[in-house]
């Protein structure tokens, strides 16, 4: 019997190679990952047709939404933990009573064939925001299910912790900031630092944003003067992901190169870098008691919990699924 060839015999060694994903049963690509605000709950889209809710503390996942019509793409949970939110890739969103896996409304979008990149609620559960690839941002009431105003603005889109503004990137490479009542501009911040790849973040006493660059760069304004605080050139590639630690210390932000960089943005002194993946590293949340830091990336399709300031991976929500060639 003749040996192999090289070729045939990667083909045949690369056919049983498993890789580590970041959702359910047999799912890969990881598209959208939210934290509960008590950071007791993780939820996660991959696969483009589930929906996973995990147990923080100990990985276990609890629940599992499946849907066989439109891919999901977004995920976010309402500030009491029991509604979660898909978004999909005909631009609707849909509120899930999760545990028990009914759905209870699909906020209707009037842009066919929108993929929602992000979704969040208001700090009052009433609204929710969500931001599209090249289409603007929609607010919806949550009760009603009706569209209430657009802004032009899309990717990134978060609410300010009191809930009477939104932040989001519009333009080109600008970040601003709307009246949350009736969508009214109030400021524009020229970044001037390439397109914002998602990293949108607000400060627990909403006196601060944060927001990430194409260019690499992170930035730190003071909201009510639209003054920037500090400016750091993290990395020399794009950054997609930032987030204040709630008790005011730390500003962690990430993005292509597979690190997560942790500062103490008052000082503008580095804390720590985490080398956190091969990839990307997109999503970034502190828990509720700024101990840890949970994490997640398209590529590895990881999601990974980080004990702060040491760095140390405390915990990963991965299964293994097997890969042809």
């Amino acid at each position: 019997m003749a040996r192999p060839t090289a070729a045939v015999a990667l083909t045949l060694l690369t056919a049983f190679v498993y890789i580590e994903v970041g959702c359910c049963d047999h799912c890969a690509d990881l598209q959208s990952v939210a934290v509960s605000p008590d950071s007791k709950l993780i939820a996660s889209v991959c696969g483009h047709y589930e929906a996973c809710v995990w147990e923080a503390t100990t990985g276990k996942l609890i629940r599992k939404i499946e849907t066989d019509k439109r891919w999901f793409s977004a995920v976010a949970f309402s500030p009491t933990a029991d509604v979660l939110a898909t978004g999909s890739d005909d631009g609707t969103v849909s509120l899930w009573e999760w545990r028990s896996g009914k759905r209870t409304v699909v906020l209707k979008n009037d842009i066919r064939n929108a993929w929602v990149f992000s979704a969040t609620f208001s700090p009052d559960g009433e609204e929710l925001a969500a931001a599209g690839m090249g289409w603007p941002v929609r607010v919806w009431n949550v009760k009603t299910g009706d569209l209430l105003y657009q802004l032009s603005a899309s990717r990134s889109v978060v609410f300010s912790p009191d809930g009477k503004t939104i932040a989001a990137e519009c333009k080109s490479g600008s970040l601003c900031l709307w009246n949350s009542t009736n969508g009214a501009l109030i400021r524009s911040y020229p970044i001037n630092a390439g397109p914002i790849m998602g990293g949108v973040a607000f400060s627990a006493d909403g006196r601060l944003l944060a927001s990430t660059g194409g260019d690499g760069s992170l930035s730190v304004w003071n909201v009510d003067t639209g003054v920037r605080l500090r400016r750091f050139q993290v990395s020399r590639k794009p950054l997609s992901a930032a987030a204040f630690s709630p008790d005011g210390r730390n500003l962690a932000t990430s993005g292509w190169d597979g690190n997560i960089y942790l500062w103490d943005w008052a000082n503008g002194s580095s804390v720590r870098t985490i080398s956190a993946s091969w990839g990307s590293v997109d999503w970034l949340f502190f828990s509720a008691d700024s101990a840890t830091l949970i994490s997640g990336g398209r590529n590895d399709d990881l999601i990974a919990i980080w004990q702060l300031p040491s760095g140390k991976k405390l915990r990963k929500m991965s299964c293994l699924y097997p890969v042809l060639f």
